[in-house]
């Protein structure tokens, strides 16, 4: 509750389906643990990426996919730097070196290689929302342009498994079998 939860409802809501990025201030949450206003935001943000618009396509560049959880940047007026304020707003803090975690190596398109910890509790939604984060920053171009389309597939390769945008948020890093050490790499488009 609060004033930070005042000028969330305050902002106004995007029209359903415009592909709008709206920014939300994420609320400090108290060394306790996540505020309510955090776990409500993460909800919201893994019920509309798992919801995709029925509209919503497949489109290429730097050979990654839009999965059907996000929208092609073209023709929606979704800028590189709202993209990036999103993301890193959705993204969970790293997990704790003491937790039961899943250590993951992910290795994007261009050869890139990042290292992060998650907890073994938090939905794939979270490695995806990283994906997107690093290809988005990785893009470069002005802040004003339009981002890379999200990322649509990751892939583990052995023991071999492909994960989807689709059923991220319904499957948590230990239930995949990222517990605990994984390679995982952005599936590039029309991969096998």
């Amino acid at each position: 509750g609060g004033a930070p939860a005042a000028a969330a409802a305050a902002a106004p809501a995007p029209p359903r389906g415009s592909g709008t990025v709206v920014s939300v201030p994420h609320p400090v949450s108290s060394p306790s643990g996540a505020s309510e206003d955090d776990e409500d935001m993460r909800l919201a943000l893994a019920m509309s990426m798992a919801g995709g618009d029925a509209g919503a396509g497949e489109s290429e560049r730097g050979g990654d996919t839009v999965g059907s959880g996000g929208s092609a940047a073209g023709g929606t007026g979704e800028t590189r730097e709202g993209r990036l304020a999103e993301l890193r707003a959705a993204l969970h803090p790293e997990a704790a070196e003491d937790a039961p975690n899943a250590h993951v190596s992910l290795h994007l398109a261009s050869g890139a290689r990042h290292k992060r910890r998650f907890a073994s509790a938090d939905s794939l939604e979270q490695l995806f929302v990283w994906a997107d984060l690093l290809t988005t920053e990785e893009a470069g171009g002005g802040d004003s342009e339009p981002p890379p389309p999200r990322v649509g597939a990751l892939a583990t390769t052995f023991p071999t498994a492909v994960f989807g945008r689709d059923e991220a948020a319904a499957q948590t890093f230990s239930g995949a079998g990222l517990v605990p050490n994984a390679t995982v790499r952005v599936r590039a488009r029309g991969e096998a």
